[in-house]
């Protein structure tokens, strides 16, 4: 298995909302992205026009693979071949050459953005299969750097060792996140990474074994063929181009898992490959000697249509368009092929060429490389984001009929609602982890329309999970295991090690950065110190209700009464080795030196106060006589009572006196009055004369 290295980017926050043309896309505020298309040899389609025109602007010249990506409005923004990057003026950006996206590998390239990110942008390539060394990489554009044309910030990093010339993408069952699934040369196993906004996490993909080998004893041929998610991203295809075999898969949009489901044999070698737009359909082109044939296979039925056979017509690639078509690449040609009514089973579904005219820029064997969810554009859909510190997740409902009337219902199958709510986005916390099911309903007069989506909660993930620092004596045996969570999709240390457990043997700064099974991240940093040894002070105490410790060469103190920091004028830390008792606890005081371990001593307990009254020390009462109006100077920390009585021994008055100079009014005839200060079972009386 490979080890993969880990970047992570953390980015700004964005959301837009968008429509396209008369009709509504809030479904997919992404339908525009795919809006632009370059490719063969400096052709291109533009389809933000009605029909779809050519263009032959384009600074691509490549045999297959390549991608463009425009903003939500359908505005280009970059395209690639897989080695070179273009912007919207068809300049190469800063920075934006010598991707190694191979120039005749079938996906050579993808871009892909994050909905909350609105300037970063991932650009994924494979290499020819014959390069089998160089891999799946990454890099990362940042598309407002250089004034706004653009930058590549990281380029080559390689996520996967040995690549085929395969991937495809489609959104994470929440709306917001991304899948890129790659399939690894000479192996059964599909790797599966998540783009969420916080960035992408190399290091830990979810890992597929299933369905056929593509091993190197075939020849490279079969790492070649293109791979494709269905259009609401629940089975994805796999073509295999020597085995004369199309492998079919469910895909689980929550956890990146693929499962194999089924298989299509061939006589011929498949290539090109697309669904249709309801998802029934699948459309393959093969090839054998000099003839090329282009099929619609039923995918719940296995029943199939030959929709055109060509000698010495070279047709490869297909590729699914945001008005609800297939096109057809068809190498060294000033034009391309076209399924206008995909949907509609056999030759009824209109296979012809376009009337695109490309010259002097052609065809070749590839068509662009998108996130196929651009296509996928339900009547009812809801996206969900989940606080994974809380397990509260926010529901955003979205619908392309204008409904007027909504409603939550969130449960566990076989069990009472936990929640049900009537507004189009709600927000809810679990009270419990498992398999939920929400259900989403929309209504507009008669028009009700009902989704459901299953979604797992997972126990709520902790920042603090390695503990407090700890602190070794400088010559002791280091030896403290720290432990990630339990449960993990993965956990990342400092060294990139990915045990669940790290043993740390010296001193210095140990980090984990955890995955949980929701994808959700968190990082926590525990370091481990060393410090000389310091005698621990002992505390004596004299008879005048003073505690004093016995510890020399130490900076400062901190003293504690019941464990709480014993409060001095303006912080807990003092360089007084003494404190004035003012109440019975537990005393304790710890030393503190540069360099050196703080030492605590034992416990010291004072029961009671001696009989020294504190209170008389503590309480000033002033000026007496009075014409009623008080100053008591409580120089405690603690509060005091007071009570206000007559010569008659009839209580007038009862309050609080706080820590400092007190005002007290006693609004009372003129006369004599007694007034009583009670503290821990030590009372004072005073004689007050107001005049």
């Amino acid at each position: 298995m490979n080890h993969i290295k880990y970047i992570s980017i953390l980015l700004l926050f964005f959301t837009y909302l968008n429509s396209f043309g008369q009709r509504s896309y809030e479904t997919n505020p992404d339908s525009k992205r795919a809006n632009i298309w370059y490719f063969g040899q400096n052709a291109g389609i533009n389809f933000n026009t009605n029909p779809p025109t050519a263009l032959t602007d384009g600074k691509v010249n490549t045999w297959e693979g390549c991608s463009s990506i425009c903003d939500t409005s359908g505005k280009l923004l970059f395209y690639t071949d897989g080695r070179t990057v273009w912007n919207k003026n068809h300049d190469t950006i800063e920075n934006g050459y010598g991707l190694l996206g191979g120039i005749s590998s079938t996906q050579a390239a993808v871009i892909v953005n994050h909905k909350f990110n609105d300037s970063i942008y991932y650009i994924f390539t494979t290499p020819n299969a014959s390069q089998t060394n160089i891999g799946l990489n990454l890099s990362i554009l940042n598309s407002r750097s250089n004034n706004g044309n653009g930058k590549i910030l990281y380029k080559n990093i390689k996520i996967l060792l040995a690549s085929c010339e395969k991937m495809c993408v489609t959104n994470h069952i929440n709306g917001n996140d991304i899948w890129i699934l790659g399939h690894e040369w000479n192996s059964n196993f599909f790797f599966s990474y998540l783009v969420t906004s916080q960035g992408i996490n190399t290091s830990c993909p979810v890992l597929s074994s299933t369905g056929g080998n593509l091993k190197l004893q075939f020849g490279s041929l079969n790492a070649t063929g293109q791979m494709k998610f269905s259009n609401n991203g629940n089975m994805v295809v796999n073509t295999f181009v020597m085995n004369k075999q199309t492998e079919l898969f469910r895909f689980n949009k929550s956890n990146g898992k693929v499962e194999y489901w089924k298989s299509f044999i061939h006589k011929r070698q498949p290539y090109g490959i697309e669904f249709s737009p309801n998802d029934s359909l699948l459309y393959i082109t093969e090839q054998a000697n000099d003839s090329n044939f282009f099929y619609q296979y039923n995918i719940f039925n296995n029943s199939k249509y030959l929709l055109s056979k060509y000698k010495f017509r070279d047709i490869q690639a297909l590729q699914a368009s945001i008005d609800k078509k297939i096109f057809v690449a068809e190498n060294d040609s000033f034009n391309i092929g076209v399924v206008h009514m995909p949907n509609i089973v056999g030759y009824a579904c209109n296979y012809s060429k376009t009337k695109f005219y490309f010259n002097p820029s052609k065809s070749s064997y590839g068509l662009p490389n998108f996130n196929q969810s651009y296509f996928y554009t339900p009547s009812i859909n809801f996206k969900y984001h989940l606080n994974c510190l809380s397990n509260t997740i926010t529901f955003n409902g979205l619908d392309t009929f204008s409904a007027n009337t909504y409603t939550w219902q969130i449960g566990k199958t076989n069990k009472p609602l936990e929640a049900t709510y009537n507004t189009k986005n709600i927000t809810h916390t679990f009270i419990d982890t498992g398999i939920y099911n929400i259900c989403y309903v929309a209504q507009n007069g008669l028009r009700l329309d009902t989704i459901t989506k299953t979604i797992t909660l997972y126990p709520k993930i902790y920042k603090n999970f390695l503990g407090k620092d700890t602190t070794y004596f400088t010559g002791d045996i280091i030896n403290k295991t720290l432990r990630a969570p339990y449960g993990m999709h993965c956990q990342i240390w400092q060294d990139s090690s990915g045990l669940s457990a790290y043993t740390a043997t010296k001193k210095g700064v140990y980090t984990c950065k955890i995955t949980n099974q929701s994808f959700c991240e968190a990082i926590d940093t525990l370091e481990i110190k060393e410090c000389l040894n310091l005698t621990a002070p002992t505390i004596y105490r004299k008879s005048t209700d003073s505690l004093f410790c016995k510890l020399n060469l130490v900076d400062t103190f901190i003293w504690y009464r019941n464990n709480v920091p014993f409060k001095m004028t303006y912080s807990d830390v003092t360089n007084e080795s003494n404190i004035k008792l003012t109440d019975t606890g537990a005393y304790r005081v710890e030393g503190i030196k540069y360099g050196y371990c703080n030492k605590s001593s034992t416990t010291f307990y004072v029961n009671k106060l001696s009989v020294i009254n504190i209170l008389k020390q503590n309480i000033l009462i002033y000026p007496n006589p009075s014409n009623g109006n008080l100053k008591i100077e409580n120089k405690l920390i603690n509060a005091v009572n007071y009570t206000l009585t007559n010569t008659l021994g009839q209580t007038l008055q009862i309050g609080t006196i706080i820590n400092g100079i007190n005002s007290l009014d006693f609004n009372y005839s003129k006369g004599v009055y007694v007034l009583t200060i009670t503290h821990n079972n030590q009372t004072i009386k005073q004689k007050l004369i107001i005049q």
